[in-house]
């Protein structure tokens, strides 16, 4: 098992030993993950538990649809409202606060930001939707505020505060994750403006900015070619577009959605062997050579339908996709349907990850967990209990499990 896991993240990074802090691998530091695709770092992982064999559990005061980070012993959150702002570490082994960091207003935020999303629920939480970012030494956090901040990891101490400008007419707020690059911090904003751009770590100044003409509520996604080049990827309404994330100049951008208007681009992009994947509500799944822009395949039909939020998978030469009750498996080369079938419960905003050769589905009823070769059938191999409703896309490494709920943290030790 190790070394299937280990091979994987060769695959998929290539080159990430130049371009990934130490230790990026081995923890959850960024939005799904290490790589951004939803593999988890290798570990022994429980596949089955109830309420009893939760390791801790952690109230928070401020509400959140932001994913958990994973670095060492440590887990990072972000929470806020309206009015408040913190990111906060806990400890991995006993969910103990050990610092608390209140990120003022100040003349770098929004004061007139109104989430507007037609569900008192999402009104509440989407102040803090996007992701943060760790280096192992430095924590990166954005809030939908127009507000990126860069904190001590050990301490909580406030580096340095940008503005990335005002939300504007943002229906969700700034759910966009962040990525690290090398020396950079990169983010996607959407508001008043609509661009990607990165930011010196150490500094907070700006070193490129982008403009888009796509919106999105998208994730970036980092990757590497075969052949070496590293990219930045964002799906958007209606291009999918690469950016060098050295520099900011745009490689290349293809109309993937203009004849499937969308109400909002919710699912980030995973990547496998130099093609990316993307899919989106009333659309399809769409695979593209990460090389030239250039479609591959598109699938514009299926029983199971599409998420406007929850990303997909990519495992072994196979896609993923869970949506509502409906796990649909194609094979990532032709875009051939493998398989298509209905579960019993019906999944949340979370995204799925894959443990092994297992896939996590995070739904309304609880974890399952399903072997990942569909000629297994999805049967249930465990199932794991959830503190509420999930949506927020969970963390793992070190063989623990941490979940974020509207108001919650809590995690799964290992076996």
């Amino acid at each position: 098992m190790r070394s299937l896991i280990l091979s994987l993240i060769t695959l998929a990074t290539l080159t990430a030993s130049e371009t990934l802090p130490e230790g990026f691998l081995r923890n959850s530091p960024v939005f799904r993950g290490p790589l951004g695709i939803g593999l988890a770092p290798e570990g022994s992982y429980r596949t089955a538990w109830t309420a009893d064999d939760l390791l801790w559990r952690v109230d928070i005061d401020l509400p959140g649809w932001s994913a958990p980070l994973i670095w060492e012993d440590r887990v990072i959150i972000t929470a806020a409202d309206s009015d408040d702002r913190a990111v906060i570490c806990l400890s991995l082994a006993t969910g103990e606060e050990l610092w608390r960091s209140n990120i003022p207003l100040g003349d770098t935020g929004d004061a007139d930001l109104e989430i507007d999303s037609m569900d008192a629920r999402w009104d509440r939480i989407l102040f803090a939707a996007a992701t943060p970012a760790t280096n192992g030494r430095q924590v990166f956090a954005s809030f939908s505020t127009g507000q990126m901040v860069a904190l001590d990891l050990t301490t909580g101490e406030q580096q340095w505060i940008v503005s990335l400008g005002p939300a504007g007419p943002n229906t969700f707020g700034l759910t966009n994750s962040l990525l690290l690059y090398r020396d950079l911090v990169i983010t996607a904003f959407e508001g008043d403006e609509q661009y990607i751009a990165a930011f010196k770590a150490e500094s907070g100044e700006q070193v490129w900015k982008s403009e888009r003409k796509s919106a999105t509520w998208s994730s970036p996604l980092l990757l590497t070619t075969p052949n070496g080049t590293d990219m930045v990827v964002l799906l958007g309404d209606p291009d999918l577009s690469a950016w060098n994330p050295a520099t900011g100049e745009q490689l290349w951008t293809i109309d993937i959605l203009s004849d499937t208007p969308q109400y909002a681009v919710g699912p980030t992009a995973i990547h496998s062997e130099g093609r990316i994947f993307v899919n989106s509500e009333n659309a399809g799944i769409y695979a593209v050579n990460a090389e030239t822009g250039e479609k591959l395949w598109e699938l514009e039909d299926l029983d199971c339908g599409f998420p406007d939020g929850t990303s997909m998978l990519v495992h072994q030469g196979r896609v993923y996709q869970f949506h509502e009750e409906c796990i649909a498996v194609l094979n990532a080369e032709t875009g051939e349907l493998i398989k298509e079938d209905f579960l019993d419960d019906v999944a949340t905003y979370a995204s799925p990850m894959i443990i092994g050769d297992n896939l996590y589905l995070i739904t309304f009823g609880g974890v399952l967990v399903v072997p990942a070769d569909p000629e297994l059938e999805f049967n249930a191999i465990g199932k794991g209990f959830l503190a509420g409703s999930i949506d927020a896309s969970p963390a793992a490494a070190h063989g623990h499990l941490v979940f974020r709920g509207d108001n919650v943290v809590f995690a799964v030790g290992t076996p």
